[in-house]
């Protein structure tokens, strides 16, 4: 259920912001033009873009090596296409960082 301990990411996020990258990039709804909403669920994800369904499938949420992060048995949600990102919480906001050095961490708000 949406609501369920052992699913903390599970909700409605919307994204507020990206940054990383080897040139330092930042870009926000404000610098692209773009609105974009990730809906998670116990085991299943969607990513829209302008209202525009643009990737789901199944997802999983699990404690690994962490190597972006440094800890062992850190907090990593998987994607079905191969995607991995370690995650956190912080009050109402998500963080989910690309597992490798000089990628992307995405920010997102729970509505």
């Amino acid at each position: 259920s949406w609501d369920d301990p052992s699913h903390p990411i599970a909700g409605t996020w919307t994204w507020l912001y990206s940054a990383g990258g080897i040139g330092g990039n930042y870009q926000s709804p404000e610098n692209t033009g773009s609105q974009r909403q990730l809906l998670i669920w116990e085991s299943y994800y969607s990513d829209y873009i302008d209202g525009e369904l643009v990737r789901q499938g199944s997802s999983t949420i699990s404690q690994e090596d962490d190597y972006v992060l440094g800890s062992e048995n850190g907090d990593v949600f998987k994607l079905d296409n191969g995607w991995v990102y370690g995650w956190r919480l912080q009050n109402d906001s998500l963080y989910l960082y690309d597992q490798c050095f000089d990628c992307f961490v995405y920010v997102f708000v729970r509505e």
